[in-house]
């Protein structure tokens, strides 16, 4: 069994694997500010509706990360060969 890496880049199922449950959690925050601006409209607050943006900036940053979490792509570098 291997040890657990706590550093370096992770494996291609890692980073797979924390993209799932980041942008599940991104999903997550969203609903949980649309709960808190409705809890906070029902009570006549005059701050809910920034309780549904900051949620959704925060949700976004989520889902951002999950996407960041892809390595960079080196097989596409276009090779320009001038051998005519």
């Amino acid at each position: 069994m291997n040890a657990v890496m706590l550093y370096g880049v992770p494996e291609k199922m890692t980073r797979r694997l924390i993209g799932v449950v980041i942008g599940t959690q991104g999903m997550a925050v969203f609903f949980g500010a649309l709960a808190a601006r409705a809890l906070a409209a029902s009570k006549g607050s005059h701050t809910s509706s920034s309780f549904l943006l900051i949620g959704s900036l925060l949700a976004a940053l989520c889902i951002l990360d999950a996407g960041l979490l892809r390595p960079p792509r080196t097989d596409r570098v276009a090779h320009c060969d001038d051998t005519d």
